[in-house]
């Protein structure tokens, strides 16, 4: 799991070529390389910035773009697996709006849990984690172990996506579009790449079953490190 944080990959002049050339190694021992990691807290370090607690890596200009060509470079194509930085937690007053909405957590019962997400700062790494999917990159460097739970739910495959890259996968070589069953349409030229990838990401994390809500995800989750840590949890319900 080689990991990608040097100078050489931070400075604009010097990337490029870099990561051409580290491309060329990596493929030369494929088989040994089970994804591509990125060090955020290195490359922002080599600028003298650090995240807090209102930031992601994303609003780091510097390192997004830094981001953007590693994942132009290893993830095309399914390429190679390329994961998310570690989420740097800072303790302190928050300036920003929580980032959470209210409403899915109170379709569920799940009030006292997002307060105490939102109290744990874990809306902001749920925030990351989203941003980071949304940019080509799945999985996710952790340090602090509470912090699993979290990131698998966010990686594991809703229902309607699941189902949409089936349909897109079973109507392979077909040209045009078919409607979804979700409200969408998939193109299936256009997001082929999106189904293969969606599908092997399910392999990994798998999927939330029809009808299930990713808050119902967390809870489970945040139960187990309950159990795990010794953690007062009595405040979670989940919803069978």
């Amino acid at each position: 799991m080689p990991i990608l944080e040097t100078p050489e990959i931070a400075y604009v002049e010097s990337r490029r070529a870099a990561l051409a050339d580290l491309a060329a190694v990596f493929d030369d021992h494929r088989e040994s390389v089970l994804c591509v990691r990125i060090g955020g807290t290195d490359l922002s370090g080599l600028f003298g910035l650090r995240r807090d607690r209102d930031t992601t890596v994303w609003d780091i200009a510097v390192v997004r773009d830094a981001l953007s060509d590693i994942v132009n470079q290893f993830a095309r194509g399914g390429r190679y697996v390329v994961t998310g930085a570690v989420w740097e937690h800072i303790p302190g007053a928050r300036l920003f709006k929580p980032q959470l909405r209210e409403s899915p957590f109170l379709e569920q019962h799940a009030g006292s849990l997002r307060r105490r997400m939102i109290d744990d700062d874990v809306d902001a790494l749920l925030r990351e984690i989203s941003l980071d999917r949304s940019n080509g990159l799945h999985g996710k460097t952790v340090i602090h172990p509470t912090h699993v739970s979290v990131v698998n739910s966010l990686l594991a495959v809703g229902w309607d996506e699941y189902d949409d890259a089936c349909a897109i996968r079973d109507a392979r070589g077909a040209g045009g579009a078919i409607a979804s069953a979700h409200g969408r349409m998939n193109e299936l030229g256009p997001h082929a790449l999106w189904a293969e990838q969606v599908l092997a990401r399910a392999t990994a994390f798998g999927v939330v079953r029809e009808g299930a809500s990713l808050v119902e995800l967390l809870a489970l989750g945040q139960r187990a490190v309950a159990a795990e840590y010794g953690l007062a949890m009595s405040s979670v319900k989940v919803v069978s």
